[in-house]
């Protein structure tokens, strides 16, 4: 997993390093002596903070390799990332690579992304994983893949008369639900689920999301 979004950050960096860093044109055609070339740099703003440590590290050794800095600024955790991202937008220093979570989100930015249909990484990418698009063409890079599932008590299953291995639809979840449910009383439970909501974008993104 590692070595995959290593392998992503670098090509996602490549190509916005292709696509917004030229160097400055020489004011007259007769010039023999060139204009300095623009300082070549990019921001990035990253959603997952737990891989801003490597994502750092990556872009020091980029930065040596390429001669193009690029300046690694995380939001995670309990931080609003949809709300600094607008702050972002609006502080005049655009990032150039973002990050979008989904379909949900690519609307609000749909202005702000570019067509990478023809990029050459995109035929190295499972194409189940190329699901960000605008108007058919690929507007995103995946660099995370998120896992969702439910947590139980197998002891309280186990004397609730519930296996686990039976649920795999809707309709067995729900009866599972009824079936601890109708023996919550003895089994000790007030509730069949706990829930926690105490940060809502967990509940939002997560829980109500599916």
């Amino acid at each position: 997993m590692k070595k995959s979004l290593m392998m992503a950050v670098a090509s996602v960096l490549a190509l916005t390093l292709l696509a917004g860093c030229t160097g400055s044109k020489s004011s007259t055609n007769d010039s023999k002596t060139p204009a300095p070339a623009e300082k070549k740099e990019l921001n990035v703003f990253n959603l997952k903070v737990e891989i801003d440590p490597a994502l750092k590290a990556f872009a020091a050794d980029y930065e040596k390799t390429q001669g193009v800095k690029v300046n690694i600024k995380s939001c995670g955790g309990g931080c609003d990332y949809g709300a600094q991202l607008k702050a972002e937008m609006q502080s005049g220093k655009e990032p150039d690579i973002f990050v979008v979570g989904g379909p949900g989100e690519l609307e609000v930015w749909k202005n702000k992304v570019a067509d990478l249909s023809s990029e050459k990484w995109v035929a190295q990418v499972n194409p189940d994983l190329l699901g960000l698009k605008l108007d058919g063409k690929i507007v995103g890079f995946p660099v995370a893949i998120e896992g969702y599932g439910l947590i139980y008590n197998a002891d309280i299953l186990k004397k609730a008369g519930v296996d686990p291995a039976s649920i795999k639809s809707y309709s067995s979840l729900e009866a599972a639900f009824k079936a601890i449910d109708a023996k919550k009383k003895d089994l000790g439970l007030t509730s069949v689920v706990s829930l926690t909501t105490k940060e809502q974008w967990v509940t939002g993104l997560h829980d109500l999301n599916i």
